[in-house]
C-alpha cells in the first residue's frame, strides 16, 4: 500500500471520527446542561433548533475566556492564565472575515468557523502524525496503528471540536517535530514558537533542539561544532519567545509605577503564569495531591502508567545500548528518532503528575506521537494490555463528550 493511500484512508477514517464525535455531542447537548452559561452568548437560542444546540455545543469551560480575550484583551488577572495564540488566531480570523466590506463577524459565525476548523485541524494532524511515525520507526504499519489510535486520543474529543487550543497545538507540535527528523531546524523553531503561543508547555519542544544539535552527536562521540551549539539556543530561543513575551507583556502592565505593590512584581523572575495558576487554580508542587482528587487521578491514570512505562524503558535502553553497543544499534521499537520524544514525555509527564492539575494529562498527552507509539507498542507486544487501552479511549471518548456537552468536568 503507497503512502499516499495510507494518508487518504486515515484522512478518511478521521472525519468520520469527527462526525461520529459530533453527532454524539449534539445529541447529547439535548440534556440539560448543568450550566446555562452559553446563554450569555446565544440568549435567543431555540432548545428546540437542532441548529442552535449543535452552536451552543460549541461554548463551553475555555471558550468563554478565548473568545472574551479576543475581543475585550485581557481585562482580569486571572486570565493571564490563558496565552495569546488563541486572541491572535481569533482576531486573524475576523480580520480576513471583514475584508472585502463585509461586516464584523458575529460571535455566533465566529464559534461556528473556529469549530469547523479545529476539526479540520485534527484531521490533518492525523496525516503528519502519520508521517512522523514513519519517519521515526520505518514501519507502515505502526504508523497506520498510531494514527488511528490518535482518532481515539486521550483527550476529551470534544476539545478538538471547539476552538480550544490543543487542535493548534498539536498540529504546530508535529509540524515542528517532523521537521526535526529532517534536521531543518528553522523550520522547526517557526512551529514550534507558533505552538508556544498557544500553551504554556510549549517551552519544553525547546529541548528537541538541545538534543539533535547537541546531546546525541555527543552521545554518538562525534565532534559537535561551536555552530552546532549557538543554533540550538538561537532556535530554543525563538521556540520560548510567546512565553517571554507573554510574561514581559503583563510585567510591563503590572508592574510600572507602583506595581511593586503586587506580590508577585516583587519575585525574581516576576513570572504572573505562576502567580496565577497558584493563586486561582492551586497549582504547585504536590498540592493536588490529597485525598478529594483521587478520582481525578484514576481517570487519567491509563495515559500516566503508560507514558511512564514506555518513555522510562527507553531511556533506560538508551543507556544501555550506549554502553553495549552504540546508540545506532537499538532494538525492538526503540529507534534513534524516538529517543527525545521519550525525554520530553517522562519530563512533561513527571511535572504534571506532581506540580499540575493532574487530569490535564488528558489533554496534554495528545499533542505527543510518544503517546501513541506506546499504544501501538503495546497492540502489538502485548495485545490483551493493547486492546485495554482501546477499550479505554473508546470509553473515556464518549464519557468525556456526554459530560462536555451537560457542562460537567472534567474539561
Amino acid at each position: 500500500m503507497t503512502a499516499s493511500h495510507e494518508l487518504r484512508l486515515i484522512t478518511l477514517y478521521a472525519i468520520c471520527a469527527r462526525l461520529f464525535f459530533i453527532t454524539l455531542i449534539v445529541s447529547a447537548s439535548l440534556l440539560p446542561p448543568f450550566d446555562s452559561s452559553h446563554k450569555t452568548i446565544l440568549p435567543a437560542a431555540d432548545p428546540r433548533s437542532l441548529f442552535d444546540v449543535f452552536v451552543g455545543s460549541l461554548l463551553r469551560w475555555d471558550e468563554f475566556y478565548f473568545a472574551d480575550a479576543s475581543r475585550n484583551g485581557y481585562q482580569y488577572e486571572h486570565e493571564w492564565a490563558f496565552f495569546p495564540g488563541p486572541s491572535w488566531a481569533r482576531r486573524l480570523v475576523r480580520s480576513v472575515w471583514s475584508t472585502g466590506g463585509r461586516r464584523t463577524i458575529s460571535s455566533l459565525s465566529e464559534a461556528l468557523f473556529t469549530g469547523a476548523l479545529t476539526n479540520c485541524l485534527t484531521v490533518w494532524s492525523a496525516r503528519i502524525l502519520y508521517l512522523i511515525s514513519v519517519e521515526c520507526t520505518g514501519s507502515a504499519s505502526v504508523a497506520r496503528i498510531s494514527a488511528l489510535l490518535s482518532l481515539l486520543p486521550s483527550s476529551p474529543a470534544v476539545i478538538f471540536h471547539v476552538g480550544y487550543t490543543e487542535p493548534l497545538f498539536n498540529l504546530c507540535s508535529y509540524m515542528g517535530m517532523l521537521n526535526c527528523m529532517n534536521a531543518k531546524w528553522a523550520q522547526a523553531s517557526f512551529y514550534f514558537m507558533l505552538a508556544n503561543s498557544f500553551r504554556s508547555n510549549g517551552v519544553l519542544l525547546a529541548g528537541f533542539f538541545l538534543w539533535g544539535l547537541i546531546a546525541d552527536p555527543f552521545l554518538r562521540k562525534q565532534k559537535i561544532p561551536l555552530l552546532n551549539c549557538l543554533k540550538s539556543i538561537l532556535y530554543a530561543a525563538i521556540t520560548i519567545a510567546p512565553f517571554v513575551y507573554h510574561q514581559f507583556t503583563a510585567w510591563v502592565t503590572f508592574c510600572q509605577d507602583d506595581g511593586l505593590s503586587v506580590e508577585w512584581c516583587k519575585r525574581f523572575p516576576p513570572l504572573i503564569y505562576s502567580h496565577v495558576q497558584a493563586t486561582y487554580w492551586n497549582v504547585g508542587f504536590l498540592r493536588y495531591w490529597t485525598p478529594s482528587q483521587i478520582p481525578n487521578f484514576l481517570i487519567c491514570s491509563p495515559p500516566l502508567l503508560l507514558l511512564f512505562w514506555s518513555s522510562t524503558d527507553v531511556i533506560s535502553r538508551l543507556f544501555r545500548s550506549h554502553t553495549q553497543s552504540g546508540l545506532a544499534k537499538q532494538a525492538s521499537m526503540v529507534l534513534p528518532h524516538m529517543v527525545p520524544h521519550a525525554i520530553h514525555a517522562f519530563v512533561l509527564t513527571s511535572w504534571i503528575l506532581v506540580a499540575a492539575h493532574t487530569q490535564i494529562i488528558l489533554r496534554l498527552a495528545s499533542s505527543m506521537p510518544f503517546l501513541y507509539w506506546s499504544a501501538a507498542r503495546l497492540i502489538l507486544e502485548q495485545p490483551k494490555l493493547g486492546a485495554w487501552w482501546v477499550g479505554w479511549s473508546v470509553t473515556w471518548g464518549c464519557i468525556s463528550s456526554i459530560l462536555w456537552a451537560v457542562f460537567l468536568p472534567p474539561a
